[in-house]
């Protein structure tokens, strides 16, 4: 089993961005749906923009050769690295893609202008989307934030093992 010194890893963990992004979703969720869903939809949309932007950002800097886990590169350390890293990218595509929803369902209540009226000759009723399902929104922006939080746990548990690896504090 090989040794992984951390004496190299930069420290403190910057979990900042993290945080303030997660805590945007956080307030958002809180807020009440009903006779605002453009509205709520919009900060929805606008949360996990920030939260995307965060995720994105902190996982490049794990990433990076120079970053906190770019010394990391053999035995079951680099595994849990790969693993941890892996999460947060996962965790940055569900991000992408509810956010999109959001935005689609925000979309769902502006008038695009294309309700012209009809002749005989070209009458096509104008057809909608799906209905947005904002509690299903909502459940989903929950599950990602958990994930999120959960991840970034394993991540600060990983770094606070090595470092009491490093100095003895488990002896």
């Amino acid at each position: 089993m090989s040794q992984t010194s951390f004496g190299n890893i930069a420290r403190p963990l910057n979990q900042a961005p993290l945080s303030i992004g997660a805590e945007s979703v956080s307030q958002t969720l809180a807020e009440r749906i009903p006779g605002r869903e453009r509205e709520w939809s919009r900060n929805l949309a606008h949360s996990l923009k920030h939260a995307e932007s965060a995720i994105a950002h902190h996982v490049a800097a794990l990433e990076a050769p120079e970053g906190e886990f770019g010394k990391v590169d053999t035995g079951s350390a680099a595994k849990q690295v790969a693993d941890l890293c892996r999460s947060q990218r996962d965790i940055l595509e569900a991000c992408v893609k509810l956010r999109i929803e959001a935005e689609l369902a925000a979309s769902a209540f502006t008038d695009t202008g294309n309700n012209a009226r009809t002749t005989s000759k070209n009458a096509h009723p104008r057809t909608w989307e799906a209905i947005p399902d904002f509690g299903m929104l909502r459940e989903r922006a929950e599950g990602l934030l958990e994930r999120l939080r959960g991840s970034t746990a394993a991540e600060i548990r990983w770094i606070l093992d090595g470092v009491n690896t490093d100095i003895g504090g488990g002896d």
